[in-house]
């Protein structure tokens, strides 16, 4: 059973539901059971899955009251049922006798496909500055009290050395509406709690495109100072003094470390999918990944090909994205499209064999464009043309087809 995250009813401080008259743990339990059978949960519980199948979706009160947050609020059946008759969501039917509830047929579950995720995206909050130690059920109850929510995913990274995930203090709250997730953006202030700090709050869509230009300036700042260097080598004064480069040393700090952001060759960052066809383009494996908020450096992939390796920007978030499609799928499929897609971290030997060969490809390009370059001051005259001519550009196939590795934006 998989209890990461919850739905959430808003009850008021007072203890009292206004609207519906309905109490604190009333609210709670109405949550949590809604959760189980929810949009979210229901998709990828496979126990629960397999309770619903044995009886037309009906599933005992004394099965759920195995599920240890909703024992913690009750184990008696009779006030989860009377709490759950209170609902006005019309997701939960009861049995007549009043021992087993079902999601109700006539709420189906929506398709998890692209429209459905950029729908979903559409409403999502990306939220930081929250305590390291939160647990999930505190800050349920934090954001709740903001408006109607669906989800509350928390943002982790795993740490190596201790093999634990660690949550980052950063989280993304889907709002059951667009307009409840722009209510709760234009407070003027939001505090966790007792907190004086204020929470960092954007839209997601915003957050993946902040990252994404931040990639692009590492990789913009890496390449000039790559220029500035090779000029400062080139460029050597009549005494035989080397031209200083503009910029204070502050500035070359860190260098390395941008370095390897930049050509992407941090470990733990190589994952492989499996069970792609035609249908799926490298972009659309892109897009999938970041929608998850992990930025992608490269991607080696065919059109066509069953299957792609994709090499993350940063460092050990290739564990990271694992435990995130865990969260979607306990089989460990990512749905791409139409398809459900098998992921595999890339760990050890194999991994160090590709980020190998990823920088030996790098190497060549960097010397193909170092040469182009030095041709191109040459100047071509008509003694050059001839053999120029009928030569094909370096990585273009037979067919005309562009190089089946792409480098991702």
């Amino acid at each position: 059973m998989v209890e990461s995250d919850a739905n959430v009813d808003k009850v008021g401080e007072d203890g009292e539901n206004s609207k519906n008259g309905f109490s604190e743990l009333d609210g709670k339990i109405i949550r949590q059971v809604e959760y189980y059978f929810g949009d979210f949960n229901l998709l990828k519980d496979k126990f629960l899955q397999e309770q619903i199948k044995e009886d037309d979706g009906w599933v005992p009160l004394t099965i759920l009251l195995k599920f240890n947050r909703l024992a913690s609020l009750s184990k008696d059946p009779k006030v989860i049922v009377d709490a759950l008759e209170k609902s006005s969501s019309g997701l939960i039917e009861i049995s007549e006798g009043k021992d087993k509830i079902r999601r109700s047929p006539h709420v189906p579950i929506p398709e998890m496909n692209e429209d459905r995720r950029k729908e979903l995206m559409e409403r999502t909050v990306y939220c930081k500055g929250l305590p390291r130690d939160s647990k999930l059920n505190d800050l349920l109850e934090f954001f709740y009290k903001f408006g109607d929510i669906e989800n509350v995913t928390m943002r982790s990274w795993h740490d190596k050395a201790t093999k634990v995930w660690n949550f980052k203090g950063s989280v993304f709250v889907i709002f059951k509406s667009v307009e409840g997730a722009d209510k709760f953006l234009k407070l003027e202030s939001v505090k966790y709690n007792d907190s004086d700090e204020e929470l960092i709050r954007k839209w997601q869509k915003d957050y993946i495109e902040e990252k994404r230009k931040e990639r692009l300036e590492v990789r913009m700042k890496h390449s000039k100072k790559s220029k500035g260097q090779e000029n400062k080598k080139s460029k050597v004064d009549s005494e035989g003094k080397s031209e200083e480069k503009e910029g204070s040393d502050a500035e070359d700090e860190g260098e390395d470390e941008e370095k390897e952001d930049s050509d992407g060759f941090a470990t733990g960052t190589v994952v492989a999918l499996a069970g792609l066809d035609s249908s799926i383009k490298w972009d659309n494996i892109k897009e999938r990944i970041e929608e998850m908020g992990l930025p992608v450096a490269f991607i080696e992939y065919t059109l066509g090909d069953e299957v792609a390796f994709v090499r993350l920007a940063n460092k050990d978030t290739a564990s990271e994205l694992a435990k995130l499609v865990a969260k979607e799928d306990n089989d460990n499929k990512i749905k791409i499209g139409d398809k459900e897609l098998s992921l595999r971290v890339v760990e050890g030997e194999e991994e160090k064999t590709f980020l190998e060969k990823q920088k030996a490809e790098l190497m060549k390009k960097r010397i193909a464009a170092q040469r182009r370059k030095g041709m191109n001051k040459k100047g071509r005259g008509k003694k050059n043309r001839g053999k120029w001519d009928n030569r094909k550009r370096r990585g273009t196939s037979p067919s005309g087809e562009p190089p089946s590795k792409v480098k991702a934006n």
